[in-house]
């Protein structure tokens, strides 16, 4: 059992009670549910583009820590518990830098969210043996960037703030060069 189960049990049960009192609605567009919330009464589709983006972008690197840190701590070679190690300093400080320009610029707060999806690759990292825990956190990774990627893609010919352009300017071409160095399964 995952170190990190309980955690993502108390946040469903934390999410549930905030829906069911009121706080919190789930997002539904076009009959999809999406697993996020949002502050009740905010209708959905109408914050900013750069808003939309930077709440997205917040999440998808909020997944990717949850991520990380379950590859730290079942990772089979120090190297790589070294680069996760490496990688949650650096997207965490991204993630709070995304958090500090929505509340400064846009006067907006977000508390960051961890799709499900993420939460299940998290988990089965440590279902695998030795190097094979490696290579899948690996693979997770190469996808997760190949994710970043396509949102980036998505909202930028939406958006506004040239703050918030050049953040995903900046962050795609991190994203592609990380994922030159990894591979992804066929």
């Amino acid at each position: 059992m995952s170190l990190f189960r309980p955690a993502a049990l108390v946040t469903a049960a934390l999410l549930i009670y905030a829906c069911a009192s009121g706080e919190m609605q789930l997002d539904s567009v076009d009959g999809d549910t999406d697993v996020g919330a949002t502050p009740a009464g905010s209708p959905i589709g109408s914050e900013s583009p750069d808003v939309a983006f930077l709440r997205a972008m917040i999440d998808h690197h909020e997944g990717l820590l949850f991520v990380i840190m379950t590859a730290m701590n079942n990772t089979s070679r120090e190297a790589t518990r070294s680069h996760a190690q490496r990688l949650h300093r650096q997207r965490t400080a991204e993630r709070d830098s995304m958090v500090a320009l929505l509340r400064r610029t846009f006067a907006v707060g977000h508390t960051p969210r961890i799709d499900p999806a993420d939460i299940v690759k998290a988990d089965s990292i440590p279902n695998r043996e030795g190097e094979a825990r490696d290579a899948l956190f690996y693979r997770i990774l190469a996808r997760h960037h190949e994710d970043g990627v396509r949102l980036i893609e998505r909202h930028t010919g939406e958006l506004q703030d040239p703050a918030v352009r050049t953040l995903a300017e900046q962050l795609k071409a991190t994203k592609e060069t990380a994922l030159s160095t990894y591979s992804t399964p066929n």
